[in-house]
């Protein structure tokens, strides 16, 4: 693990303001892949994620789910707009993989609607990889101007009555301080993906 030397207690000072501005989450950019957004609301629980609820169900009152291939849907505000769509495609594809993957170490996954499944539609509404040079030293890597990231929007819907349980809304970039991830192309946008995922496992297992 890499060590760094501060000269003073205001270089340590100066490493917390910037971190702490960095850990913002990314701009949101609404696609109309949810079709209505006017009831959802900031999260209580997670800084940034904007969530819209049902009023009396939980996704945690389900064990068998549907999981959509994920779609792409850039826009001409999104920064992923201009990589190149296969590489795009394969992380999407990734993400949908390891979701369903740990769905699996507890739930029952299947291919077909019914009573008691919940379909998760999701889209990767930007996604941007990591600027490799700027990771290369700790201070352009704690601006976060380097870092990738990525935006998705998703809804889980109950497949036997066409309720949508939960809707949620997030946009944001990997942690500056997880130094190793900016060394390579797409460490922090994997990152991203990977807190979406555990995010959705303990909603499960909380019961939230």
């Amino acid at each position: 693990m890499m060590k760094i030397k501060f000269e003073s207690k205001y270089s340590v000072y100066l490493l917390m303001a910037i971190f702490l501005v960095g850990c913002a989450t990314a701009k949101t950019i609404e696609t109309g892949f949810l079709n209505d957004y006017s009831n959802f609301k900031m999260s209580d629980k997670v800084e940034g994620l904007l969530v819209e609820k049902h009023a009396t169900k939980k996704i945690s009152d389900y064990s068998k789910f549907m999981v959509d291939p994920i779609d792409v849907q850039l826009t001409h505000e999104s920064k992923g707009e201009k990589l190149n769509p296969e590489q795009i495609e394969k992380m999407a594809t990734g993400f949908h993989d390891d979701v369903v993957a740990g769905l699996k170490e507890k739930y029952e996954v299947v291919d077909t609607p019914g009573e008691g499944v919940l379909r998760i539609r999701t889209a990767l509404t930007d996604i941007y990889p990591n600027k490799i040079y700027l990771n290369l030293h700790w201070s352009t890597t704690l601006s976060k101007h380097g870092i990738g990231g990525a935006a998705i929007e998703a809804e889980f819907v109950d497949t036997a009555t066409g309720e949508r349980i939960l809707g949620v809304v997030d946009a944001r970039q990997g942690k500056p301080l997880k130094y190793t991830k900016g060394l390579s192309r797409w460490g922090h946008t994997k990152e991203v993906f990977d807190g979406w995922k555990d995010l959705l496992m303990k909603t499960l297992e909380d019961g939230r």
